[in-house]
């Protein structure tokens, strides 16, 4: 007899917490906010839930653009299950049902041999961030005071004002429901403004991180102005007894950003501090110094020399989440309205051996239709477009930013910089 969807839910709890080990409130957070049997996969071995995965809907955007992607989470199986290609074919089974409403899945591999897993399954690195590190006596409110001198008097003088003005709150005694609110309201309008892709929180997906974070033993720090408005907020988590994590700040002002970073150093003074950023809002530049010396007759003589090197700290990012292509035509149609000077056309090569799709670029918008008749004559006679299988697609639009610019060159693809902050895993 099938199990019914109600022992499937609490089996699968169960599961995630013997293999994650979390606990018992965050496990009920999770699945009560997001638990949906169209959204799940499992495998059972005699009435009992051995291998499980959930998807977590979430929309990413830019502008008016959006694209529906597919979270992938709590990939899990008992250990006597295990390499028995059980999980191989959930992650088949949840890709093929979210064909018709998501243009692809994406997931955050916790160490490199499962990435390498996932690029097995068709899976692309395709988010990056900076690990941006403060030792414990970096002093935030000399790069505020650097920020205001860079302006003339009168103009540094208002915004020493409006500095000052600024009030910082944490979460140590709980959020009251205004200010949450105030809070979910600030982050959505902060999502919906940028000109890089990132997740579009709903003010549900941002009620289940704040407690989240609380669960997690988090705090959350926010700024206010003289009119009682939310003007940044960061999330910080714990990174054991040395290291606190900024996972993501968003701020409407580079004042409410280092008053916001300089409340966590003055609580948690002992600490150094890591602030995950996205190579797209990014533009500090950094001096690299090299000490070394010289010899003479293999003898060390009394000479150092220091060689300088200034990089783009944006440039140092690193991949960690994976995306794999579902809808080539969505992901196409988005970037031809994301990057309306895009002009290209490709054919790429989907599951189906006898078909391509020809998708042509221009002025903002993306043409696509398939080639299935004839196959092998037609896309012969297209030789002006470049030919891509998904997986190759997926490279090229999901590249680092640092990638070389002889892609650009040679396909005429920009890249899609898709940032994901505050996932409910």
């Amino acid at each position: 007899m099938a199990l019914s969807i109600d022992s499937v839910r609490t089996q699968m709890m169960q599961l995630w917490k013997d293999t994650f080990h979390d606990s018992d409130r965050y496990v009920n957070l999770v699945f009560d906010s997001y638990f949906k049997p169209e959204y799940v996969a499992w495998h059972e071995d005699d009435g009992k839930v051995v291998s499980a995965l959930m998807g977590v809907p979430y929309w990413f955007g830019a502008g008016k653009s959006r694209l529906h992607g597919l979270y992938l989470c709590g990939l899990a199986t008992d250990a006597a299950h295990r390499r028995q290609g059980i999980m191989d074919s959930l992650i088949r089974d949840i890709n093929s049902r979210a064909r018709k409403d998501f243009a692809f899945t994406f997931l955050i591999p916790a160490n490199e041999g499962l990435t390498r897993y996932y690029e097995d399954r068709g899976y692309q690195n395709a988010m990056y961030r900076v690990k941006d590190r403060y030792t414990s006596v970096h002093d935030f409110t000399l790069d505020n005071a650097m920020l205001l001198d860079r302006e003339d008097g009168r103009v540094a003088a208002i915004k020493k004002r409006y500095c000052e003005a600024l009030r910082i709150h944490d979460s140590s005694s709980g959020i009251d429901k205004e200010y949450e609110a105030k809070i979910i309201a600030f982050i959505r309008e902060q999502e919906q403004q940028t000109d890089y892709v990132c997740l579009q929180h709903s003010d549900k997906d941002l009620s289940a991180a704040i407690l989240e974070n609380e669960i997690s033993g988090g705090r959350i720090y926010y700024a206010t102005n003289r009119d009682d408005l939310v003007t940044g907020a960061a999330f910080i988590e714990h990174d054991g007894p040395e290291s606190i994590i900024v996972k993501k700040i968003y701020n409407s002002d580079r004042c409410s950003f280092y008053l916001l970073l300089n409340a966590v150093k003055r609580d948690f003074k002992e600490q150094s501090l890591i602030l995950y950023s996205y190579p797209e809002n990014i533009n500090r530049k950094e001096l690299w110094m090299v000490n070394y010396s010289g010899t003479k007759k293999g003898m060390p003589v009394d000479i150092y020399s220091q060689a300088e090197n200034v990089y783009d700290v944006s440039l140092h990012s690193r991949a960690y989440g994976m995306i794999r292509f579902l809808d080539v035509r969505e992901i196409l149609k988005f970037l031809a309205e994301y990057r309306r000077d895009a002009k290209f056309s490709i054919l790429v090569k989907d599951e189906n051996p006898d078909s391509w799709l020809y998708c042509n670029v221009r002025d903002g918008e993306a043409i696509c239709h398939d080639i299935t008749d004839a196959a092998s004559v037609s896309v012969e006679r297209l030789t002006h477009a470049t030919r891509f299988t998904i997986q190759d697609l997926e490279r090229v639009i999901c590249r680092r930013k640092d990638s070389s610019s002889l892609v650009m060159e040679a396909f005429g693809i920009p890249r899609i910089p898709i940032n994901m902050s505050l996932l409910l895993d």
